[in-house]
């Protein structure tokens, strides 16, 4: 329903009715659209982010896995829904809050990831190359509804690697 209607479109309403209970089920457990989308949005990524590093793999393979899990969760209309909660973000301090909060957990485990591939990184060409990487997949899987394969999955991840050894000209970072 975010992916289709925006977070401003939300409605109990339209949730009791997608979900097949009344508004007075929703109404018992959440007092608020904003305690309802949290609590959607804090079970649907906990369920599929992950919080420490793969055992036993290197820096790359654990950017390449978490990258597949993200165009996996972008394709399935999440990242629509992403993209609309980012943009009510900008009009509701709360849900701007809550979506930070969620950012910081990805952010926390790709800068883990970063720092192995190379120490000493400034917060610039950390969240440089966390841009890059989600960014690009994010796009293509959403806006482009372009899916991608594990070959180009693999080039944006070692040319975020790259960013993150200076391997490549002209960054300014």
């Amino acid at each position: 329903m975010l992916a289709t209607v925006g977070y401003e479109g939300v409605t109990f309403e339209g949730v009791a009715e997608s979900v097949g209970c009344s508004r007075a089920t929703l109404y018992r457990r959440f007092t608020s659209r904003f305690e309802l989308v949290a609590d959607t949005i804090n079970a649907t990524l906990d369920a599929t982010e992950p919080t420490t590093p793969l055992d036993n793999r290197s820096a790359r393979e654990n950017l390449l896995w978490h990258a597949r899990t993200s165009a996996e969760f972008m394709r399935e209309g999440h990242g629509r829904a992403l993209m609309s909660l980012s943009e009510a973000g900008n009009r509701n301090p709360e849900l701007s809050a809550l979506m930070a909060r969620r950012e910081q957990r990805a952010k926390d485990f790709y800068y883990a990831e970063f720092r192995r591939v190379r120490g000493g990184l400034t917060q610039e060409k950390l969240a440089f190359a966390f841009d890059t990487l989600i960014g690009s997949i994010l796009y293509h899987e959403t806006s482009r509804n372009r899916r991608l394969s594990t070959r180009q999955l693999e080039a944006l991840v070692d040319c975020t690697i790259a960013i993150l050894r200076d391997e490549t000209t002209s960054l300014g970072a």
